[in-house]
């Protein structure tokens, strides 16, 4: 059965608003910026064209990459469940181009030439991006639990936890070993803490399977940290169009505000989505009685 209409809505409408906002925030720093460029008679234009291409394609496709494959091999006629199964494709996609970034080995080659370089740090996360996505996806269509939300499905529930884990806890952990750490590197680490705990134990006492309330937490968490990556760029891009020479207590000053802007957006999102998988649970007890 696909996940309920009411349980659907909160994570689509985020994580709708989000991407819209990614959208804005690399058209501002990225698309703007070089397009300006193209007018001045002194830069190589297709060095230009290649490095927008290249920067843009880095921070939008693998969050687009996840939504369609996850629309794609939905098999249920809701469209709820197409764009809900798209929006976790597009978190775990998130996470994965993360993954690819920090972990992928770009040869030194590529780095002798500056635009090669460039191209390939960005755009080849997004082809392992491609293969991850794609491959989780043929396996969820073609398993006994195909009619049933991703987020029920076991490989993909390991997959994002695994994967969150990953990213924000490991570098911390080795830093940690290698002594040297710093509050900087561990920021990831505390969000998810943070947030994974909070939504974990608020949903503690909801009726449902063990695995289930860890991806759901896992989810949360995701939100959050996409909602800064998102919300830091945007802030930034706009800050430079309005102040270009800020000073370090107007950063510092900015950065606090969209901090406490992006935990009210999370706040908010969690809430909502909490109650209504509360609702759902008694629902679903009421039914049965």
């Amino acid at each position: 059965m696909a996940t309920s209409k009411n349980i659907s809505t909160p994570l689509i409408i985020t994580g709708y608003v989000l991407y819209c906002m990614l959208i804005i925030a690399v058209l501002l720093s990225t698309t703007i910026p070089f397009g300006m460029l193209l007018s001045n008679p002194h830069v190589v234009v297709p060095n230009v064209i290649v490095s927008m291409t290249a920067l843009t394609v880095g921070a939008l496709l693998p969050a687009l990459i996840g939504y369609i494959a996850g629309s794609k091999q939905t098999k249920s006629t809701s469209k709820v469940s197409h764009h809900f199964n798209g929006m976790l494709f597009g978190l775990l996609a998130f996470w994965l181009a993360q993954l690819m970034s920090m972990y992928l080995t770009v040869p030194v080659a590529m780095y002798a030439n500056h635009l090669l370089g460039i191209v390939a740090v960005n755009v080849l996360p997004s082809v392992g991006v491609i293969a991850l996505i794609a491959a989780l996806a043929v396996l969820h269509r073609g398993s006994k639990y195909a009619k049933k939300d991703v987020i029920e499905y076991v490989p993909f529930a390991i997959t994002l936890i695994a994967t969150v884990m990953l990213v924000t806890l490991l570098p911390t952990v080795t830093a940690l070993v290698n002594e040297t750490f710093s509050l900087a590197l561990a920021l990831p680490a505390v969000f998810i803490v943070f947030s994974y705990g909070l939504a974990y134990l608020s949903i503690l006492k909801v009726r449902m399977a063990g695995l289930l309330r860890a991806t759901w937490a896992a989810v949360a968490a995701s939100v959050l940290v996409f909602a800064v990556y998102v919300v830091t760029l945007l802030e930034s891009s706009v800050s430079v169009y309005i102040n270009p020479r800020p000073t370090e207590l107007t950063q510092t000053v900015e950065g606090i505000l969209s901090l406490i802007f992006v935990l009210s957006i999370w706040l908010l999102y969690w809430i909502v989505q909490r109650r209504r998988l509360v609702a759902n649970a008694r629902k679903r007890r009421a039914s049965h009685a």
